[in-house]
């Protein structure tokens, strides 16, 4: 008797499960399925798939991928007239670099928008005497002139002068010509028997020239100046001279200096210069 009722109680739990289950739905992982569906797409994107369908696609409509072709590759057609230049300014110097620094501060003080322009001419004396003998002296005034009006280069047709575009710096190097003139005058003056003039002191790195300063060593290099009113060079009567002048025994070199600052003249017209 107590096998049986416990055989049936048994069936009673099954049917109970039973019927819990068919009025109870099952709950399952509702993303489960999404992300498989997502999985199963994403797993299209693929290298074989992609030059699949861009073959399928050309294969299909070939005028179409013809002419966009032929569209992309005209594009590049400028190519051919675009002037390609090497910058070494911004491509190979630092932004922190002194050289930088150093051209900011002057186009601060010069008040100028471009990067300045700097072309310096050094001259020496070919025996290796001083600069500063009248005859070397004289040579130095005619180069610079000679640079300074004559010398030109062929812009867009035109003939540029350095006269055109020195703008402010045009007279960067007259002390070298009121120095020469100076000693000159002087040694004139001592020819005719006259007394050397008062107005002109020639003396180094500041001299004054008819009342006004006149700065020598921006022009002048590797000055040597006398001692106790004695000179070096008196075997050099060029020099011996001019001891009565000026205190200056030996130049090594003068230096003319030839700028250009824009707005006067752009860094790019520059360029296009071929003397």
């Amino acid at each position: 008797m107590e096998a049986k009722q416990e055989l049936q109680h048994t069936k009673l739990l099954e049917g109970s499960s039973d019927q819990t289950d068919t009025l109870s739905p099952r709950v399952g992982n509702p993303e489960g399925p999404k992300l498989v569906k997502f999985l199963n797409f994403w797993e299209q994107f693929n290298l074989e798939n992609g030059f699949k369908l861009l073959g399928h696609s050309i294969g299909v409509y070939p005028l179409a991928f013809l002419i966009a072709s032929l569209i992309l590759s005209s594009l590049s057609v400028g190519i051919y007239w675009l002037e390609i230049k090497d910058r070494v300014r911004d491509g190979y110097t630092p932004t922190t670099s002194m050289s930088r620094y150093e051209t900011d501060v002057l186009k601060e003080f010069l008040g100028s928008t471009g990067d300045p322009l700097l072309t310096t001419v050094l001259i020496r004396a070919r025996d290796g005497g001083s600069m500063h003998r009248l005859r070397w002296l004289n040579a130095s005034v005619n180069l610079h002139s000679l640079l300074h009006l004559n010398i030109s280069a062929d812009l867009d047709g035109e003939s540029v002068y350095y006269s055109n575009i020195c703008g402010p710096f045009c007279d960067a190097n007259v002390p070298i010509n009121y120095f020469y003139e100076s000693l000159n005058s002087q040694l004139t003056r001592l020819h005719a028997g006259k007394r050397p003039s008062n107005s002109l002191n020639l003396t180094y790195p500041i001299s004054r020239v008819n009342g006004f300063d006149l700065h020598l060593e921006r022009n002048f290099y590797g000055v040597k100046l006398r001692n106790n009113n004695e000179t070096r060079n008196k075997e050099d009567p060029e020099v011996s001279q001019l001891s009565k002048f000026t205190n200056i025994e030996h130049i090594e070199v003068n230096c003319v200096k030839l700028n250009v600052v824009p707005p006067f003249f752009s860094f790019h017209k520059m360029e296009k210069l071929h003397c």
